[in-house]
C-alpha cells in the first residue's frame, strides 16, 4: 500500500533484491514519494510466440499489482484487453484471468495494441506517463507498429521494451529495427540481464 512517504515502484532495487535473496523474483521496493505522480502503462504480449515466456509475463504483471492505483495493464495478441488487476488478490487469480482470455496464445499484432492505447480516451498519455511493453517483437504489421510507436513516443515520457529474447537473436526478428527506433529495448532473457537493464531506466516512472 502507498503511504505519505513512498510512491512509485523502484524497479532496479526490486529486481536486485529478488536476486540477492534467491526467492520470488519480484519483491517490491519503493521510492520516496516526491513531485507529480507518475503513471505506468504496461502492454504484455500473451500470444503463442510468447508462450514459453508466459511465466515471465505473468510474474511481471503480478509484481506490479501493488502499483495498480497508478497503472493500467493490458494484454494483447491480435487483439487487446484491459486487465483490471485491482479485482484480484493473488497472482494465481491474475494468471487464471489471463489464460482464459480470448487473446491468450493467439497471433501477434503489436500495432493493434498501440492503436488501442492511442485512441482510448480514458488512457492518460502525457509527460508523466511511462509505457512498458513486454514482447518478443515478433509481430504482424511491423511497419504499422513502428508508426504507432512513433506516435505513442511523442505523447509519453518514455517507452521501455522488455524483450525476453536474447539480444544476439534480435537480428532474425523481422521489423524489429523499426520498433527499436522509438523505444528503449532491453534484453531481459535472464533475471540477471533484467536487473542490469533496469540500471538504465534512469528517473522513476
Amino acid at each position: 500500500q502507498q503511504t505519505l512517504r513512498r510512491s512509485g515502484l523502484d524497479f532496479k532495487r526490486t529486481i536486485s533484491n529478488g536476486m540477492a535473496t534467491g526467492g520470488i523474483p519480484f519483491q517490491l521496493k519503493y521510492k520516496t514519494k516526491r513531485g507529480q505522480k507518475q503513471r505506468l502503462i504496461t502492454l504484455c504480449d500473451v500470444s503463442s510466440s510468447m508462450y514459453r515466456f508466459s511465466g515471465f509475463v505473468l510474474n511481471f504483471i503480478a509484481c506490479l499489482h501493488a502499483e495498480a492505483a497508478a497503472a493500467d495493464h493490458y494484454i494483447f495478441s491480435t487483439d487487446v484487453e484491459h486487465l483490471n488487476v485491482r479485482q484480484f488478490t493473488t497472482s494465481a487469480n491474475i494468471e487464471r484471468e489471463i489464460t482464459k482470455s480470448k487473446v491468450w496464445k493467439q497471433g501477434t499484432d503489436i500495432s493493434c495494441a498501440i492503436r488501442h492505447i492511442l485512441r482510448d480516451r480514458f488512457v492518460v498519455l502525457n509527460s508523466s506517463t511511462s509505457v512498458i511493453i513486454v514482447s518478443d517483437a515478433k509481430t504482424l504489421n511491423a511497419a504499422d507498429a513502428a508508426e504507432g510507436m512513433k506516435q505513442l513516443g511523442a505523447k509519453v515520457k518514455k517507452i521501455y521494451w522488455l524483450n525476453p529474447v536474447q539480444e544476439p537473436d534480435w537480428a532474425s526478428i523481422a521489423g524489429i529495427e523499426g520498433l527499436r527506433r522509438h523505444c528503449i529495448m532491453l534484453d531481459c532473457s535472464t533475471l540477471e540481464k533484467l536487473s542490469k537493464a533496469c540500471e538504465g531506466f534512469g528517473n522513476r516512472f
